[in-house]
């Protein structure tokens, strides 16, 4: 992949130079709401002391410019993961600017040295074993097989690229928030099945775990820019586990025959797709007639 121009001589000075030792450093080595367990820190320390050891070679911190104290930091929200503007031909178009922020701070902090990139990424990996255990809580019974669960996503060896690569920590991030959208629209369906069953959960709460759904949504994107499927998840979640429809009557609901969402407080975000769905079903039988 080719790169722009070099517009800094102290880090084209680094770059040129590969005896410099920071350059060679780089090359060393009604769901109950989801809650945070003893298990899911000892599973977070599991993950820490698994990865912590690994090392990986990584050119994108090398040379991308918007590390550098002397670019604006700005220039994360105009330039790719890589550094290139967007409108650039060479431009990968990958739009991640919390991830980019993060190792603009690691640079700050230690410049090159490969220790600090690989902790942060191991803390992060812990924050989301910890996050997916407690999400898994009140979907599997808790007990060993939440317990298990959560050892199984912390030492699985398909997260070892993500979580041992420097650049992995897209990935890694971008699930932190999935999972949080995740945990945040759970404690939402909670408090409107509360208020389906009597008094309890004010409309200011239920909305307040909805919006915070929508930013972790928000921030899983601008970590990755899968993170957008979140919302898709987040309809599927509510459609079967909190309204636990089979798949035909979910088939159903675009048409109207399926009217399930006075009993357990409205389709919840599922609400924007049916509408839209049913939209586009009227307006295909109108032009099926004519």
């Amino acid at each position: 992949m080719k790169f722009p121009p070099c517009k800094n001589a102290s880090f084209c000075a680094l770059y040129a130079n590969p005896h410099r030792s920071d350059f060679q450093s780089m090359y060393s080595s009604s769901f109950p709401p989801p809650s945070f367990k003893p298990p899911s820190y000892f599973l977070s320390f599991v993950s820490m002391c698994y990865f912590l050891r690994n090392s990986v070679r990584s050119a994108t911190i090398k040379t991308n410019q918007d590390l550098l104290p002397a670019t604006p930091w700005t220039n994360i929200l105009y330039d790719d993961f890589w550094g290139t503007l967007l409108t650039h031909s060479g431009s990968h178009k990958s739009f991640r600017p919390l991830c980019t922020l993060t190792f603009r701070l690691n640079y700050a902090l230690h410049g090159l040295r490969p220790f600090g990139y690989h902790l942060l990424n191991v803390a992060l990996h812990g924050l989301v074993t910890a996050t997916f255990t407690a999400f898994s809580r009140p979907l599997l019974g808790g007990g060993p097989w939440s317990l298990l669960a959560g050892l199984l996503f912390a030492a699985h060896p398909v997260h070892t690229e993500a979580v041992a690569g420097v650049v992995g920590r897209a990935d890694v991030g971008a699930a932190l928030f999935f999972l949080l959208s995740l945990l945040c629209y759970a404690r939402h369906c909670g408090l409107r099945a509360r208020r389906c069953r009597g008094p309890g959960g004010s409309a200011a709460r239920r909305w307040t775990w909805m919006a915070g759904s929508l930013w972790c949504a928000a921030a899983s994107m601008l970590w990755k820019e899968q993170g957008v499927t979140v919302l898709a998840v987040l309809a599927v979640y509510d459609l079967f586990v909190f309204h636990r429809l089979t798949f035909r009557q979910a088939l159903l609901l675009p048409f109207g025959k399926v009217k399930l969402g006075k009993r357990r407080g409205g389709f919840g975000c599922t609400a924007a797709f049916l509408k839209l769905a049913r939209a586009e079903t009227a307006g295909v039988t109108r032009r099926l007639r004519f």
